[in-house]
């Protein structure tokens, strides 16, 4: 049977699981705004003694750098085919044993289908 009292601590769990859930967002997404922040700030103030949340003048400039001036997207690249090679190989590696492991006898086969 449900009671008052059991309602009221169902809702106070309830409210307390939010605020834990909205405290680990902001934990967690904290970096990921400070990282652009920063990335949009002008070097003196990134190196400036004042701690901004926002820069006071924004500019693209850093990123202009990046994509225009150096050899960025080259090793984007190289990086992606890297992976996506990896990738696949794994693939049809990880198929091949599991295959073997599924199909095969042979001594311990018990306890790596349960590790």
């Amino acid at each position: 049977m449900i009671t008052p009292t059991t309602k009221s601590v169902e809702r106070n769990w309830r409210w307390f699981s939010n605020f834990m859930l909205i405290i680990m967002v902001i934990w967690t997404l904290t970096p990921f705004y400070w990282m652009f922040a920063t990335s949009i700030k002008k070097h003196k103030e990134i190196y400036g003694r004042d701690v901004t949340l926002w820069p006071t003048d924004p500019t693209m400039d850093s990123y202009r750098t990046i994509f225009f001036d150096t050899e960025y997207m080259t090793f984007f690249w190289n990086s992606i085919i890297v992976a996506m090679n990896v990738t696949a190989i794994t693939l049809v590696c990880s198929t091949l044993a599991a295959y073997a492991i599924a199909r095969l006898e042979f001594p311990g086969r018990r306890i790596m289908a349960r590790a």
